[in-house]
């Protein structure tokens, strides 16, 4: 089961949820701290899902929504921990709750692998990354 934190209890968020995030993180490239996501986290323009199987939290989302001006998308920026591959169909959750706050399109940002994980549940490969220091 996937459910979200609620900001207003951010200050009880356990543990766990920092290090999956600080997982997630460490594929970032060093673009963002744990620290300034938790400060995201905790004024409401980031939102986390903690999800559980068999009373065991395994995995983390972080998600975002942002305004464009020719639509409304909710972003999956970061997800860590372990067992998100068997729960992909719970991501559902998450689509109804970006529907319900007026966003027409979700994107997940991850890994290679994602693409491949997501394409049984409609989600394609729009864009690749490439950088260089």
């Amino acid at each position: 089961m996937i459910v979200q934190w609620p900001k207003e209890v951010f200050k009880h968020l356990p543990s766990f949820v920092l290090k999956h995030i600080q997982l997630a993180l460490e594929h970032g490239n060093g673009e963002r701290g744990l620290q300034e996501v938790l400060e995201d986290l905790k004024d409401g323009s980031k939102q986390v899902w903690i999800h559980t199987t068999n009373d065991v939290f395994d995995f983390t989302i972080v998600t975002q929504i942002v305004e464009h001006p020719g639509k409304k998308i909710c972003e999956i920026v970061y997800s860590g921990g372990s067992g998100m591959i068997n729960s992909l169909d719970e991501l559902q959750v998450i689509e109804d709750w970006a529907r319900m706050n007026g966003c027409t399109d979700i994107h997940a940002v991850g890994r290679k692998y994602l693409s491949k994980s997501l394409a049984s549940y409609g989600y394609t490969q729009r864009y690749i990354t490439v950088g260089k220091e």
